[in-house]
């Protein structure tokens, strides 16, 4: 096999054979130009036959960024994804990665890093937050990379772009008193029993919803969290949690077992009233008929408590931080918190939560001088 080289105005290029096609049986021709020199041309050129001849070469993809995007998503990772993982990404990728993107009619083989970095930056200017932006990052990373396995593109412009470095922020969270005081004045609420289980657990918002009394073992007092309430384009729907981790079982305090007691008692009034009307699921969380309690009405609700206890607001997910914040000050240890939390390393909740707690390094301080102190 025997390429080409010739000089074309001012600079210099090679045309090469690099087989059939194999639909047409007509011979297929690759030629690159704008060498300053022949020895470029003349270098360029034995690569490609070594990349040829080693069965290595491949020709780049013409198809455009848009439409090989929307086949991948709405084809390819929907189907291996959660619905809603799926969900919470399709207004990002029509919005951002389909309609407004500098690259969309640029076919995926001829798509740079600097391309990437320039998309990034322009979506800075128009004021989204760097987390925003990471989201696209992934969803782009994987695209190319599924690109690449497919064998339409040799190499992944993404991996080396950069994008905006996310910073860490304060962690909204409440104090030991603001727990107790909160906890006080919703006494008396339906909901009550939600806000209990939050703070006394750390659970995810949907996985307080998704609970049923069959997940709570009375006599050993744990909870056993298996799935969660997710809110889809198709309705409220029970999924299995998708993680080892997140399968989990947290031990629960008497004060708890007495407050899901009490509960399952109102519960069981209400049912005796409502009759065949109230919807039987076995959740513990339902809305006034017994049905699934919608994520955005809890939301609603937790607002009108929050300026009836006259509390910091805080975001349902601020509960889950405040848990963990309150344990590890409380001197536990970091792997059950991480446990609890449905963590799979420690790692990742010493490094969410160390910052936000500097109280604990003077008190480790403290403790170490009296180990020290005591032993001489």
């Amino acid at each position: 096999m025997k390429g080409t080289v010739f000089k074309r105005g001012d600079t210099w290029t090679y045309v090469v054979d690099i087989g059939r096609d194999p639909k047409t049986g007509k011979r297929k021709q690759k030629s690159k130009g704008g060498f300053r020199t022949k020895k470029e041309a003349d270098s360029s050129l034995r690569k490609l036959l070594i990349e040829v001849e080693e069965e290595r070469y491949l020709e780049p993809s013409k198809e455009i960024f848009s439409t090989y995007f929307e086949k991948w998503f709405f084809r390819h990772y929907a189907k291996r994804v959660s619905i809603t993982t799926y969900n919470s990404k399709k207004y990002v990728v029509k919005k951002h990665l389909i309609e407004d993107n500098i690259f969309n009619i640029k076919p995926i083989s001829k798509i740079t890093t600097k391309d990437i970095d320039d998309f990034f930056d322009i979506k800075l200017d128009e004021g989204l937050g760097p987390a925003y932006i990471r989201i696209m990052h992934n969803l782009l990373r994987q695209a190319f990379e599924q690109a690449k396995i497919w064998n339409m593109i040799n190499f992944n412009p993404v991996i080396n772009a950069s994008p905006p470095p996310i910073k860490d922020c304060d962690i909204d969270t409440w104090t030991k008193d603001e727990v107790s005081h909160f906890l006080k004045c919703i006494r008396s609420e339906s909901i009550y029993i939600a806000f209990v289980i939050a703070i006394y657990t750390g659970l995810r918002r949907g996985e307080v919803l998704g609970l049923k009394w069959e997940d709570i073992d009375f006599k050993t007092q744990v909870i056993n969290i298996r799935r969660s309430l997710a809110c889809t384009e198709n309705g409220l729907i029970l999924k299995e949690v998708k993680t080892k981790s997140s399968r989990r079982q947290i031990s629960i305090s008497p004060f708890v077992i007495n407050e899901l007691l009490a509960h399952k008692e109102q519960q069981d009034s209400l049912k005796k009233r409502l009759g065949l009307i109230f919807k039987e699921e076995d959740l513990i969380i339902t809305d006034e008929l017994g049905g699934r309690k919608d994520p955005r009405n809890l939301l609603r609700q937790m607002e009108r408590l929050i300026k009836k206890a006259g509390v910091k607001r805080i975001s349902f997910h601020g509960i889950r931080h405040t848990h963990a914040t309150l344990m590890l000050t409380n001197g536990e240890n970091i792997k059950v918190v991480a446990d609890r939390l449905g963590h799979s390393r420690a790692s990742t909740t010493l490094n969410f939560y160390a910052h936000s707690i500097p109280a604990m390094d003077a008190n480790a301080a403290i403790s170490f001088e009296n180990f020290l102190n005591n032993d001489c």
